[in-house]
């Protein structure tokens, strides 16, 4: 069964075995499910997600209207969130822009960046911003935010801590004076020996070129950037997308710390990846958004920081809480 499982499904599973836990792995309709005995009953976990997250909290949370709508109404998360609006028609969405200047651009209920632009700034590229989150989205309209400017960071919580945090950049190039931008992405894509063939198999996935289209024009694209030249390639800092991790969670302060903790326990959530947008001193952080399945792989082989075994973390928590449950 394990050669069905991949990323950080097959992650656990390992750790799982290491504890000498009798488990299996399942993947249908490409969504991966493992199954084991523990604490006198059957557990199950989807992805990151386990049995011990509030199942409704995890629907919401894969809907970013109602997870916004849900924090405002709240009065919690005040400071920490960004003017953001769901819009069906163009001039709906033309109005915000002029309201907050620039903006993102994401489908309602999409994942991993699918559908993403950011820092959108005329009518033209909104346009076609929405036509693309639309394409992604299963439900209609498209959520709309303020741009916020800064790093793009992704903090890991685990039954109530923060055990782990990366800035995430967007997937980059560097000239070297012969090759186009088009030529060096095939390249890294084919020989970078941190990406994996497949999606989440290692610290870095395959630049996407969908996600470069987006970002990049076809005579951008053409261009031959100069030696030692760094090219961003895509618009979104995503690992899904290319995008490479900075180990960083020794540098988040406590109080966003707390954020992501209370944002996680207000859900309901064993396990959440929590999404901020903050410049270096993070004065200003705001949340993005929220993902109840976070990948654990990116923490494993970060380009810069130290690296960490967040599944091993994972499990050890997971199984303590399952202890506690059956006491």
């Amino acid at each position: 069964m394990t050669n069905q499982l991949q990323g950080t499904s097959l992650a656990i599973y390992n750790e799982l075995k290491k504890r000498s836990i009798p488990v299996v792995g399942h993947k249908s309709g490409g969504v991966s499910c493992i199954a084991f005995r523990y604490a006198g009953r059957m557990r199950f976990i989807m992805g990151s997600l386990p049995d011990m997250s509030n199942g409704t909290g995890r629907s919401i949370s894969d809907n970013k209207e109602l997870t916004d709508k849900l924090l405002v109404q709240s009065g919690e998360f005040d400071q920490w969130l960004a003017p953001s609006m769901v819009v069906g028609d163009a001039a709906a969405a033309e109005q915000f822009l002029k309201e907050q200047g620039v903006v993102v651009v994401k489908p309602i209920d999409a994942a991993h960046g699918d559908g993403v632009t950011t820092n959108i700034r005329h009518i033209d590229e909104l346009q076609q911003a929405v036509k693309r989150a639309q394409q992604y989205a299963r439900k209609e309209g498209v959520l709309l935010q303020r741009y916020i400017e800064g790093n793009d960071y992704r903090l890991i919580v685990i039954d109530g801590e923060v055990v782990a945090a990366i800035q995430r950049c967007p997937a980059e190039v560097w000239g070297d004076g012969v090759h186009t931008i088009r030529e060096l992405i095939d390249r890294d894509n084919a020989t970078n020996p941190r990406r994996g063939q497949l999606p989440h198999e290692k610290s870095m996935n395959l630049i996407d070129l969908e996600a470069v289209r987006a970002f990049l024009s076809d005579a951008e694209l053409r261009c031959i950037p100069p030696d030692g030249a760094r090219v961003q390639v895509t618009g979104v800092a995503n690992i899904s997308s290319g995008g490479y991790a900075i180990e960083c969670l020794n540098e988040i302060p406590d109080e966003v710390k707390r954020m992501a903790v209370q944002v996680t326990e207000y859900f309901g959530l064993f396990i959440c990846g929590v999404d901020i947008m903050a410049p270096d001193n993070f004065r200003g952080a705001k949340l993005i958004e929220i993902n109840a399945s976070p990948g654990l792989m990116p923490y494993y082989d970060p380009l810069v920081g130290m690296p960490a075994n967040v599944p091993a973390v994972y499990v050890d928590k997971l199984l303590a809480a399952y202890k506690r449950a059956a006491s």
